[in-house]
C-alpha cells in the first residue's frame, strides 16, 4: 500500500486549531445573536449569559447586567462550542467536499448540537437553561453556529497560509 495516498498535507494541530477557531467564532456569533434578541425584547442583553451562569453561581446569577455570572456563562458556551468545533474538524476537515456540501454538513452538525446540547447536556447539567431559554432564537443561533462550522476548510486554508 502506498502510505502517501492516505496522509493528509495538513498537520493534525492545524486541523485542531481550525476547528477551535470555527467553534469559538460560532460561539461568539451565537452569544451576539442571543444578546441582541434580549435587547429587542427589552431585557438586559446579558440575560442568556446570566442564565448559563446559573450553572456555576446558582440563583445569584439571575441578576440584571454584566457580572461574573455572565462572564462564566459566556465561558461555558465558548467551551462547549470550541469543543464541538474541534470534534467537527477532526471528523470532517480531511474530507474533500465542495464548499456548499461542507456548509450543509456544518449546518446539520449545528442542528445536531442543538438537540444534544439543549435536550441532553444542559437538561442534565442545569435544567434551568433549557427551561428558560427562548427556544426559537436558540435554534437559530445553533444554525448560525453550524454556518461557522461549515467554514472550517477556509480557516484551515488560512492557517496553512500563515
Amino acid at each position: 500500500m502506498d502510505d502517501e495516498k492516505f496522509s493528509s498535507p495538513e498537520p493534525t494541530s492545524w486541523i485542531l486549531f481550525a476547528g477551535l477557531q470555527a467553534g469559538v467564532l460560532g460561539g461568539l456569533a451565537m452569544m451576539a445573536v442571543l444578546f441582541l434578541n434580549s435587547l429587542l425584547h427589552h431585557k438586559s442583553g446579558w440575560t442568556i449569559a446570566n442564565l448559563y451562569g446559573t450553572t456555576l453561581y446558582g440563583n445569584r446569577a439571575m441578576q440584571r447586567g454584566f457580572g461574573m455570572a455572565a462572564l462564566s456563562g459566556i465561558a461555558l458556551r465558548l467551551l462547549e462550542c470550541g469543543t464541538v468545533g474541534v470534534i467537527f474538524a477532526v471528523l470532517f476537515a480531511r474530507q474533500r467536499l465542495s464548499p456548499f456540501r461542507f456548509m450543509m454538513i456544518g449546518v446539520t452538525a449545528g442542528l445536531a448540537n442543538f438537540y444534544i446540547s439543549q435536550h441532553i447536556l444542559w437538561a442534565w447539567i442545569n435544567p434551568l437553561v433549557p427551561f428558560y431559554s427562548p427556544h426559537f432564537i436558540i435554534l437559530l443561533s445553533y444554525l448560525l453556529f453550524g454556518l461557522f462550522l461549515g467554514r472550517t476548510p477556509h480557516y484551515l486554508a488560512e492557517i496553512a497560509k500563515a
